[in-house]
């Protein structure tokens, strides 16, 4: 019955081991990478949702309202018409 290792054998059970727990490392690295990008995924949905509101801006006497654009303050930019087109800004009530 052999009790010890040789030099050549104990190097190549070393070199088994460290490969071993290389690959325990690896596998411990990835689960925690993706346990973190689910944490994030989940604060990211988790965030307050925005209510938005709509309102129909229209002149009966027109054939149609466009409306361009709106800035910070909520003031709202477009043009409407029948015959001539003819620009607008409007800041509706909120």
């Amino acid at each position: 019955m052999k009790n010890f290792l040789s030099a050549r054998e104990f190097g190549h059970f070393e070199n088994q081991m460290e490969g071993e727990a290389m690959k325990v490392e690896s596998k411990n690295l990835v689960l925690y990478l993706g346990i973190a990008m689910l944490v994030l995924m989940a604060s990211a949905f988790a965030q307050t949702t925005t209510a938005y509101k709509f309102e129909t801006i229209n002149d009966p006497d027109d054939t149609f309202t466009q409306l361009l654009g709106i800035n910070n303050a909520g003031k709202i930019a477009g043009y409407h018409g029948a015959s001539i087109n003819k620009g607008f800004t409007v800041q509706p009530d909120h």
